[in-house]
């Protein structure tokens, strides 16, 4: 039997509907199964591969203890974005506004970073979890530096030099 597990197709196609790729064998009570796992990519870069084994159960507890996780972990986000928000409506302080936007790509970019995008968003479009990486990765840079540049009042300190 030959399963092939691959992030570059489309969601549906995996044999168990998870964030990361996995699948399910059956070994028969104090018998031996052998497993060749062989691992490729895509485009040479830098990857950790981590292989797990598991019984259902044990897979099944990890799944929910890391959902739990992720959902903490979200949810504080999702508040500190709406908080971050209700600040920038409230006080008009335009830091509040690129902190929340700050927020908002530093989500998304752990989102597809985890699996989560590509499962939720676009599960037909693998592509677009590497565009979202990109995206996010990019938009965290700029909102970052113009944070720097409202925090420090750089464009008061040094006229003509406050453009990004």
């Amino acid at each position: 039997q030959t399963i092939i597990l691959d992030d570059h197709k489309p969601f549906s196609e995996r044999p168990i509907a998870y964030r990361k790729p996995a699948f399910s064998f059956t070994t028969e009570p104090h018998d031996q199964t052998i497993v060749y796992i062989r691992t490729g990519m895509w485009v040479a870069d830098s990857n950790t591969l981590r292989f797990l084994l598991s019984s259902k159960q044990q897979f099944e507890e990890q799944r929910i203890d890391e959902q739990f996780a992720f959902g903490l972990y979200y949810g504080a986000s999702i508040a500190l974005i709406v908080l971050s928000l209700l600040l920038w409506l409230s006080l008009k302080t335009p830091l509040f506004l690129v902190y929340g936007l700050y927020l908002v790509s530093n989500t998304m970019l752990w989102f597809s970073l985890n699996g989560f995008a590509f499962q939720h968003f676009w599960p037909n479009s693998p592509q677009c979890t590497t565009t979202a990486f990109i995206s996010s990765s990019c938009c965290l840079s700029c909102l970052l530096s113009s944070s720097a540049n409202i925090s420090l009042i750089f464009a008061k300190r040094h006229p003509g030099c406050g453009a990004i």
